[in-house]
């Protein structure tokens, strides 16, 4: 899921949220603060959607954790790499 990951959402999520478990049909994602957290939620119908498209179809739900994505003290501007 991670390799569409950038494709099925805006770039400033991409670069700053990470999903991290799917667990029941609900796809948790990390995200770096609250703001972030609504727009994953704002956008979660058309996430879900673009995820079934590719097949992802187990994803029912989306759930955002508050929490530090990449390394701390690394220059937050870089876009986190996943690890698969």
């Amino acid at each position: 899921m991670r390799v569409v990951w950038g494709d099925v959402v805006s770039k400033v999520l991409a670069d700053r949220c990470l999903p991290v478990l799917l667990k029941g049909g609900t796809l948790v994602v990390e995200v770096p603060s609250g703001a972030f957290a609504q727009r994953l939620r704002e956008d979660s119908s058309e996430i879900i959607h673009e995820l079934h498209r590719r097949g992802f179809l187990q994803v029912v739900d989306i759930s955002a954790v508050v929490a530090v994505v990449g390394n701390p003290g690394k220059n937050q501007n870089e876009t986190p790499r996943p690890v698969d």
